[in-house]
């Protein structure tokens, strides 16, 4: 039993030898099943694979701060398994993006992130014609089109970083593309 904080967690799952015993294969469809229980929050589910072997992560949100547990659901009697927990951090600075250009067809409009911190974090975009992806428009700048006139647009920045929780800021719209 370990106290967690309330806090969003990646849990990082490594497990082998995974295979059920003869005359039990059948179980075998069931695979591997890992839960964190705990007093104070609800019951989450760590790992569900019917592979042999491998690493599954994935992020947890502990609500409230408590006793927790982790226990095999379901499990091979051989096979080996171990569960790590990292309290992710949150960036300190997370700006809101602008865009400079002129909202024109054939004009192209630039992303300006802004200081993202801590530095280092990997930083992706996405433009958005009204509320739709613009599909194929990930870089930080964005030619406009003919697709584009009479709406306005806008670009989502994403930071990523290791040992931190991502983080997402959308830019203000630019006025309606002209012609």
């Amino acid at each position: 039993m370990v106290t967690l904080k309330a806090a969003t967690y990646q849990v990082t799952t490594t497990f082998k030898d995974n295979v059920y015993a003869e005359g039990l294969e059948e179980l075998q469809e069931y695979g591997l099943a890992i839960m964190l229980y705990g007093y104070s929050d609800k019951d989450h589910l760590v790992v569900d694979t019917t592979r042999t072997a491998g690493t599954v992560t994935k992020t947890i949100k502990i609500a409230r701060t408590g006793a927790y547990w982790i226990n095999p659901v379901l499990a091979p009697t051989d096979a080996l398994w171990s569960v790590e927990m990292v309290a992710l951090k949150t960036f300190t600075t997370a700006p809101a993006p602008k865009i400079s250009g002129t909202a024109k067809v054939g004009k192209t409009l630039k992303a300006k992130a802004g200081t993202w911190k801590p530095s280092g974090a990997k930083l992706s975009y996405q433009w958005y014609r009204g509320s739709a992806k613009i599909s194929g428009a990930t870089k930080s700048s964005y030619e406009l089109t003919s697709k584009d006139r009479g709406k306005k647009i806008k670009v989502k920045v994403t930071a990523t970083k290791s040992g931190y929780l991502s983080a997402s800021k959308t830019s203000k719209s630019t006025a309606t593309v002209k012609k």
